[in-house]
């Protein structure tokens, strides 16, 4: 196997892993988290999309998206940490703690979101932890130049008071 076929394979390879928590599920904005899993996988009460975290995680994203900045806001515990990385360069990885800091950084990027094109792709999630696929439209932002969808991956932690405790977002830009 040649240098570049090796590498496209273990491209591939990676890809497919990564994504497969996610196989066999409906990409649509209500598809059940545990979709594809066979029955005797299936633990309902354990992880799905109408979980605590994920009601929390998806309330979250629809008040930033339509700029209620003051409803985010409400969600967030005092200690929040939060995460944002692309492999872009325009999009310099963030770390931030603290409610006012995320504030600052979250009304700054969402500002560039058109306000009600939040589309939540995917959602999985328990008591403490919900991991949500979304996409935004973004006006021209960051040098994309025309509006663009903007997929991200974005993982909660809840503390003991149903408060975002953590967040990690990774973006995925489409240079085209």
């Amino acid at each position: 196997m040649s240098q570049l076929d090796r590498r496209g394979f273990l491209q591939g390879l990676v890809a497919s892993l990564a994504l497969a928590p996610f196989a066999g599920m409906a990409m649509t904005e209500r598809s059940p988290s545990i979709a594809g899993l066979a029955p005797e996988q299936q633990d309902p009460a354990s992880t799905k999309s109408d979980s605590p975290a994920v009601i929390i995680a998806r309330a979250h994203i629809e008040a930033w998206s339509n700029h209620d900045f003051a409803s985010a806001r409400k969600s967030l515990a005092g200690d929040i940490h939060f995460t944002a990385t692309s492999m872009q360069p325009a999009m310099t990885p963030t770390d931030l703690v603290g409610i006012d800091n995320y504030m600052t950084g979250l009304v700054r990027f969402a500002q560039a979101v058109v306000p009600g094109s939040a589309r939540v792709i995917a959602s999985i999630g328990d008591e403490r932890d919900a991991l949500v696929m979304v996409t935004v439209k973004v006006k021209a932002f960051l040098g994309l130049g025309t509006p663009k969808t903007l997929p991200m991956a974005r993982l909660y932690l809840l503390d003991g008071q149903g408060k975002i405790k953590g967040e990690q977002v990774i973006f995925y830009v489409d240079r085209s």
